[in-house]
């Protein structure tokens, strides 16, 4: 099975993201972690939190109109019209430029600069998430990471390539995304930061979009 030109390895139950494979394990069946490893109190705290979240972005995504997305998309695409669409990332090794991942299942976009793009979307799709790291803010409110998602979940790509033959540094790419995506409408985004000065990542303000599908609601 081939996906954007690309083999699939992965067995069928990984190929899209659940309820079930949210969190990720080894081989042996251990949390990966980012940091230093939480005690067990710790540890079944956070995965009540990471489920609770999860739920929560699920019912955000399940509230969103397929038909609203599908024009807000056109729309966005209209308008920037220097992004086209592809079916095979293996001819962008080491080219550079802005990407837009499509999750039409979730009502989702994922927007970013590379000078690599078919080495970033497929770190977006081979990447294991840590534990600790798959909640960014609060179980409220944080946005489940683009790399939570798997390969199947991106549904569609456009890029704008930036045909230069020379190496965007750092601040360039973080002007071109600013550019491009400030004006993206948040409740779309998957985006959890920001591309800062010199090619440190930033903080994207707190999302209020899940705002009333808590526990009382």
């Amino acid at each position: 099975m081939r996906h954007f030109g690309t083999s699939v390895r992965r067995s069928a139950d990984q190929l899209h993201l659940t309820r079930e494979n949210y969190i990720e394990r080894r081989k042996d069946g251990s949390l990966i972690f980012s940091f230093l490893p939480m005690d067990e109190d710790e540890i079944e705290k956070h995965a009540k939190g990471c489920l609770y979240n999860f739920d929560l972005n699920m019912r955000y995504f399940e509230s969103l109109s397929r038909d609203a997305f599908d024009r807000w998309l056109e729309g966005w695409l209209n308008l920037h019209n220097s992004f086209s669409e592809i079916d095979d990332i293996r001819p962008y090794k080491g080219v550079q430029g802005e990407y837009i991942m499509v999750l039409d299942e979730y009502k989702q976009v994922y927007c970013g600069c590379t000078n690599n793009i078919k080495r970033r979307i497929e770190t977006h799709w081979n990447k294991k998430m840590p534990f600790d790291r798959l909640v960014f803010g609060s179980y409220e409110y944080s946005k489940l990471s683009i790399d939570s998602f798997r390969r199947l979940d991106t549904t569609r790509i456009f890029l704008n390539v930036d045909h230069s033959k020379r190496k965007t540094d750092s601040d360039e790419m973080y002007e071109m995304e600013k550019e491009e995506f400030a004006r993206t409408d948040d409740k779309y985004m998957l985006n959890r930061t920001g591309f800062g000065l010199r090619g440190y990542e930033v903080s994207i303000a707190p999302s209020n979009r899940m705002q009333g599908l808590g526990h009382n609601n």
